[in-house]
């Protein structure tokens, strides 16, 4: 992909997106040029830097344009790049905040099939520490055309901002009402209208209580569960106002299955990866992919899923 392979290291957290107009789209940090500089005493990270580019093919990733720069700043994850209706591109990405060392989401749009971007208002509630603030936030576009965000926080819920401009201006802040630990959520729209949410709940199922870690001003300001060990889906078929009940799909006691991607392979047929804990699950939802399936309940989606892996077994 580079003519200088020795001076670009794409990172494990990347978007990959494949325009109406046939323009593959990579989006990640140069893991090349990271310069990690956290100091506890100093509660920042002074001159921290982990640049993100995006990288364009106009031949289905035959070939591969030179990188083009779209952030210096430190950036700890792309979690989310998606195309509007109307043929806009949007990435999300994490950006450092200083005095103190935090983080804050912030995203880029290209009106012109990834050839040039434009910044975002940063945002920016505060915070403390190397896992601190705002980050990795995931984005949607909705049916009314405006932009709904989820992002990752340490107040064990997903805060949640909207766009109406194409994610050039983010607007209202405020919890989501969505119990997260401190893990990125991600955001799909399935080819039924649906959107599909992946992320990790703040305690175990069953469960009320998880150790939490932070409140330091090192990890974070606030102590906040990172429980990671299971991975839980739920729908919404009203653009995100409301979910279904939660449903946990994978659970590994002991290890991290956390930051997730989704791809619907066909109708009704999703992948689900995560970056952490490399897991691989392909789940045939052909039947909750009906109108009628919009309606079912959590018990419900439990008890097919459940269904189909005894089928598959």
């Amino acid at each position: 992909m580079f003519t200088d392979s020795a001076s670009f290291q794409i990172s494990n957290e990347r978007a990959l997106l494949r325009t109406k107009q046939g323009v593959v789209i990579l989006a990640c940090m140069n893991l090349r040029e990271r310069h990690w500089t956290w100091s506890n005493d100093l509660h920042d990270a002074p001159g921290a830097r982990l640049p993100t580019y995006v990288i364009r093919s106009l031949d289905e990733g035959r070939t591969w344009q030179q990188p083009l720069m779209i952030q210096e700043d430190f950036n700890g994850a792309v979690r989310a790049m998606i195309e509007t209706h109307d043929g806009k591109v949007v990435v999300s990405c994490t950006i450092m905040r200083h005095n103190p060392g935090r983080h804050a989401a912030v995203s880029y749009t290209s009106a012109d099939q990834g050839e040039s971007w434009q910044r975002s208002n940063i945002i920016d509630l505060g915070g403390a520490g190397h896992h601190g603030g705002l980050c990795e936030p995931t984005i949607t576009e909705r049916t009314d055309g405006g932009l709904l965000m989820l992002i990752r926080t340490n107040w064990m819920q997903q805060w949640r901002a909207e766009s109406n401009d194409a994610g050039l201006s983010w607007h209202p802040i405020g919890p989501s009402g969505i119990a997260s630990g401190s893990a990125p959520a991600q955001l799909s729209r399935l080819s039924d209208g649906r959107l599909l949410l992946l992320w990790n709940r703040p305690y175990p199922e069953g469960s009320d209580t998880f150790p939490l870690q932070g409140g330091d001003r090192l990890w974070s300001a606030t102590p906040v569960s990172n429980h990671r060990s299971e991975l839980s889906l739920a729908f919404s078929s009203d653009d995100g106002n409301t979910w279904s009940d939660p449903i946990v799909v994978a659970r590994k006691q002991g290890a991290w299955l956390a930051y997730p991607y989704i791809f619907e392979a066909k109708p009704g047929q999703l992948w689900i990866t995560t970056m952490q804990g490399e897991l691989r699950i392909s789940l045939p939802f052909q039947e909750l992919s009906t109108a009628s399936g919009m309606q079912h309940s959590g018990a419900t989606l439990q008890a097919a899923l459940l269904k189909q892996c005894l089928h598959k077994q």
